[in-house]
């Protein structure tokens, strides 16, 4: 539950833009700025939208959180995996996705802005994008759905197939 201050903030940008957080959101990812540099987010709306500094700054928090969601990363490699075969299973598991086949040979979890990805291999495949954790487990951090590119959709297959 919002604070109230928080709450006051996020009427005050309505009140004062006549526009939602969600659709301020909306135009700061549409801006193509990184929603994680505030400062320059800030600049960008008190510049260009004439935001006041504590409506601009409110956005620029908002935006930040809203880019570290990690459910549209772990939904499109759950997309990924499950068109490998019907006999893909995707179990929550404290909050991390494990993908298996009878075994599992990957799992992702929220991590800090992103979500770490790893990959269970018999024999790994090259890739600079991995780094090697332990017991044939490789990671990788994927910090956007942009990232699911077709080298990490090539990774989960290589996994997805040496498990069965």
């Amino acid at each position: 539950m919002a604070s109230t201050s928080t709450s006051a903030a996020i009427g005050s940008v309505v009140v004062r833009t006549g526009r939602t957080l969600d659709e301020w959101v909306r135009i700061v990812r549409a801006s193509g700025l990184d929603p994680h540099d505030q400062e320059a987010v800030h600049r960008w709306l008190r510049t260009e939208h004439g935001l006041l500094r504590g409506p601009a700054w409110t956005v620029a928090d908002a935006a930040s959180r809203a880019s570290a969601d990690p459910r549209p990363v772990v939904e499109r490699l759950r997309d990924v995996v499950e068109q490998f075969g019907d006999d893909v299973v995707a179990d929550e598991d404290g909050g991390r996705v494990l993908f298996r086949r009878g075994r599992p040979f990957a799992s992702a979890a929220a991590r800090g802005a992103g979500v770490l990805l790893e990959l269970r291999f018999a024999h790994p495949p090259g890739s600079d994008r991995m780094a090697e954790a332990a017991d044939g487990v490789h990671r990788l951090e994927l910090g956007s759905v942009a990232e699911i590119d077709g080298e990490v959709e090539a990774l989960l297959q290589v996994a997805y197939s040496q498990c069965g």
